[in-house]
């Protein structure tokens, strides 16, 4: 027993006495060397991995899967070509609504509001398959300004939108071969807003499109009066070539001709002024027979022969001297010049409008073919003295 106590106490000193040797030592660690086959060796470089280095990026990684588009450009969702073709600031929006009073009687009530509206097109390119559109007014949409303001959407309508391309996209069926406009509509931006972030979250992808609202309805509208004004620059030199071989074949013919009717004052041609001057001289209108004669006279050319022809269908003095009146400073075509040698007839006009009608001709400067007969005429004139020395005047000019 005492043995067994000694055995004890001596392994406890040993234990006590080797407790430092023990313990594992440390030792510097050092970095591997790398061993190049055909070169020295390369030390790697000391000290910790940076956090780039040691996490992916957060915006890169944020990035993943969204597609950047433009206002105007298109991008590919299925058989859908979708476009975000504008986004506008403030627009009013309109929405007919019916329903029926308390008296049983149905109204028809127009509901106004102010929202930042995002104009999209979808086409669907598939020969044969109908496709929908996303539906991104259900939620699939955020609209945000370069401030960070981010703008609720609104898709909750009751009524009817009174302009078409104005129904929200919820979802729409979408024929093949067809193109469709929808629109979202977000809460107002501020009136400080200029630029938009429009985030479209679609299955697999998202698409984003950043831009200067009105941008593109501006660039369109621009584009589209210069296209107008280039349409009708090139309308304008088709007429002018068409009228050009209109006179010359009018002129190998020998028949009367002036420039046709496609000027407009006051929003009509000269064959529409004429016609309101035969209605208002039947309804014995004496404004709008004056305003009718004047349009003719301001429209020249064009409303010459619709003159000629007012006077031809005139049956009274009164109404050819009216007649002769309003031609006085127009261009007569040689054709027509035997209508104002007519009206030299004594039995049938008075003496102002004879004398208006010699003043007439002697103008037209095409008038000496017809002297032979216009002299006789006005013999009784040259007796008068108080027309004689205008109408020698006339005669010599004509004669000349």
């Amino acid at each position: 027993m005492i043995f067994f106590r000694f055995l004890t106490l001596c392994v406890f000193v040993l234990m006590i006495g080797c407790g430092k040797n023990l313990e594992p030592k440390s030792e510097p660690i050092t970095e591997p060397k790398l061993e190049s086959k055909s070169g020295p060796k390369l030390e790697p470089k000391s000290g910790p991995k940076s956090a780039e280095q040691s996490a992916p990026n957060k915006e890169n990684k944020k990035n993943d899967g969204i597609f950047d588009v433009k206002a105007g450009e298109s991008f590919e969702y299925g058989n859908l070509s979708i476009t975000v073709i504008d986004v506008l600031k403030q627009e009013e929006i309109l929405l007919r609504s019916t329903g029926i009073d308390s008296k049983g009687k149905i109204v028809e009530k127009i509901n106004r509001f102010t929202a930042t509206f995002v104009q999209l097109k979808f086409e669907n390119k598939s020969a044969g398959k109908i496709d929908s559109s996303p539906g991104f007014a259900n939620s699939k949409a955020s609209l945000e300004d370069e401030f960070g303001n981010i703008l609720p959407l609104l898709y909750r309508f009751d009524g009817e939108f009174t302009y078409p391309g104005q129904k929200p996209e919820t979802g729409w069926r979408i024929d093949p071969g067809t193109l469709s406009h929808y629109a979202l509509y977000f809460q107002a931006m501020p009136v400080t807003s200029n630029k938009f972030i429009l985030t479209l979250r679609l299955n697999g992808k998202t698409v984003r499109c950043k831009g200067i609202m009105g941008e593109a309805t501006r660039l369109n509208d621009k584009k589209r009066e210069q296209d107008l004004i280039a349409a009708k620059e090139k309308e304008k030199q088709q007429m002018i070539t068409t009228e050009a071989a209109r006179k010359k074949d009018f002129e190998s013919k020998n028949l009367t001709y002036y420039p046709s009717p496609v000027t407009k004052y006051m929003e009509k041609t000269a064959d529409q002024w004429h016609k309101m001057l035969i209605e208002a001289v039947s309804n014995n209108s004496p404004k709008e027979i004056k305003e009718s004669f004047d349009s003719l006279k301001e429209l020249n050319d064009e409303g010459v022969p619709y003159l000629v022809d007012f006077l031809v269908r005139q049956s009274t003095p009164q109404g050819r001297e009216l007649a002769l009146i309003h031609i006085y400073a127009c261009k007569i075509h040689p054709n027509d010049l035997p209508k104002i040698v007519d009206c030299l007839n004594k039995t049938k006009n008075q003496i102002s409008a004879r004398v208006m009608a010699l003043n007439i001709l002697s103008r037209s400067g095409n008038a000496k073919p017809f002297y032979s007969k216009i002299q006789p005429m006005v013999v009784d004139l040259l007796m008068n003295k108080n027309v004689k020395d205008s109408v020698k005047e006339y005669l010599d000019k004509i004669n000349n």
